[in-house]
């Protein structure tokens, strides 16, 4: 009877194997799960903010409550368009290499900056705000949403070596697929 070589599929483990050793870890919180993803698109919102207080700060000396009218106007419409910009270039990052998380975060604040300023020069409203302002808020966000990143990553990270948000699989077949999980 020759050997027949079986396909390499893999399969989740939830409803397939009943043994001990390969059970599932279930729970709402897994990578690249939308709960995770909506977290972090969050917290991409929430650094915008935070790198507005910080350039508010910097250059009236005070929160932005005591910002000139408009601002938060500004600053609302950029953290939603933050959002957004992330929304179109996140993925999860499960064993991937921390310099394409880094790549995908600066090309979600180009793309945001860019929009910003975009709409900024074509309404002729950017007479309103002040360049300062405006030069470190752009200035002071991608450090702050680099780190932010990098927080959230190592925050998932421990999550996983504590088995909050493994996944198991079940391989079928041998091969180099298998070998490399």
């Amino acid at each position: 009877m020759p050997f027949i070589e079986m396909p390499r599929r893999v399969i989740p483990l939830r409803r397939y194997v009943y043994s001990r050793k390969y059970t599932m870890k279930t729970g709402r919180l897994k990578q690249g799960s939308a709960i995770v993803s909506n977290i972090i698109l969050l917290l991409d919102a929430l650094t915008v903010w935070q790198a507005a207080e910080l350039a508010a700060w910097l250059r009236f000396g005070g929160s932005s409550t005591i910002l000139p009218l408009g601002y938060d106007s500004l600053i609302v419409a950029t953290s939603l368009l933050a959002m957004l910009c992330s929304s179109l270039v996140y993925q999860s990052f499960r064993g991937g290499s921390w310099q394409a998380m880094y790549g995908r975060v600066v090309l979600a604040w180009v793309i945001t900056v860019g929009l910003l300023l975009s709409w900024l020069f074509f309404s002729k409203s950017s007479e309103a705000y002040s360049r300062l302002f405006v030069g470190t808020w752009i200035a002071s966000m991608l450090p702050l949403l680099l780190l932010q990143r990098t927080l959230a990553m190592q925050a998932l990270r421990w999550l996983h070596r504590r088995g909050v948000n493994t996944r198991e699989v079940l391989l079928i077949g041998k091969g180099p697929m298998s070998n490399d999980l």
